[in-house]
């Protein structure tokens, strides 16, 4: 009888302690406040605003260079949602990331110089902009360059249904993966940067996470100079800082040499964007 009152009481304490899990949104499951703004917006919160991120336990090693390209992690099929718009700080490192999806723009030049510093660089493609510039993904895959999910027609998802989302999403990484053979996943960015959580939940459920930004170079905008938005992005820089291009941009490439060595030279290492993900326990 001592036997098998022991036994229940383990299998007690076991039952009990399956049900502690940790919240999906990596903070306290009691807490009101969720890691992304439920309004659409392009600017993220300034960093003297952002909320601390959570410890979460890192996952395997990507073989990646100090500086250099990085192979498509594993993640699993399904993940809980998440929204990440900057590094943890402390390790004085930069993301670079360009969106591909209003015109082939200047990837030639883009590229060149990329490869010319030896910068690591992720690229979120739309389906349209990869079916009608093939050999252009083909080249990002092949320099080494990882390729995340813009969608395939750049919709606000916040205004379509959960099933044309899935769509969206699905449409895209057929078409990355015909051209690379490789998985666009875990890498997503909303389109406009509209997103709320029913939209966090629905990517989650496809194996994604959104990729926000830190810094937004505003090289879309007409009206402004290569100086300028150099200028921009060096004044918003911060540890861990996402900074978020444009491919088609008639500016940042311009600068793009100048911007690189002046981060260099405030003492940043330029890491792929998949240093920034960690898988939560």
């Amino acid at each position: 009888m001592k036997i098998l009152k022991v036994l229940l009481v383990g299998a007690l304490i076991l039952t009990l302690a399956g049900c502690l899990t940790p919240s999906p949104w990596g903070g306290a499951s009691s807490s009101s406040e969720m890691p992304f703004s439920s309004s659409p917006s392009l600017e993220p919160p300034s960093s003297s605003e952002s909320q601390s991120e959570p410890s979460y336990s890192s996952l395997p090693p990507v073989e990646t260079s100090e500086e250099g390209s990085t192979a498509s992690p594993t993640f699993p099929t399904q993940l809980p949602p998440m929204e990440i718009s900057q590094g943890v700080p402390g390790k004085m490192r930069i993301a670079l990331t360009f969106d591909c999806g209003a015109g082939r723009g200047y990837i030639d030049q883009i590229l060149q110089t990329l490869n010319e510093y030896q910068v690591p660089a992720t690229f979120f493609v739309t389906g349209s902009w990869a079916e009608n510039n093939p050999d252009d993904v083909r080249r990002i895959s092949q320099s080494g360059f990882r390729i995340g999910n813009h969608t395939q027609n750049h919709l606000n998802l916040t205004e379509i249904s959960d099933d044309q989302i899935v769509k969206e999403l699905a449409s895209v990484e057929e078409t990355i993966l015909e051209l690379t053979g490789k998985s666009t996943k875990p890498l997503f960015r909303p389109p406009f940067g509209s997103r709320d959580e029913r939209v966090l939940q629905v990517v989650a459920s496809q194996g994604y996470w959104s990729i926000y930004w830190t810094v937004d170079s505003l090289d879309w905008q007409e009206g402004h100079d290569p100086q300028w938005v150099k200028e921009r992005i060096l004044s918003r820089l911060d540890d861990g800082a996402i900074v978020l291009c444009h491919v088609a941009s008639e500016y940042t490439y311009l600068v793009l040499g100048e911007l690189i060595q002046e981060i260099r030279g405030r003492g940043f290492t330029f890491v792929p964007l998949d240093d920034f993900l960690e898988l939560p326990p």
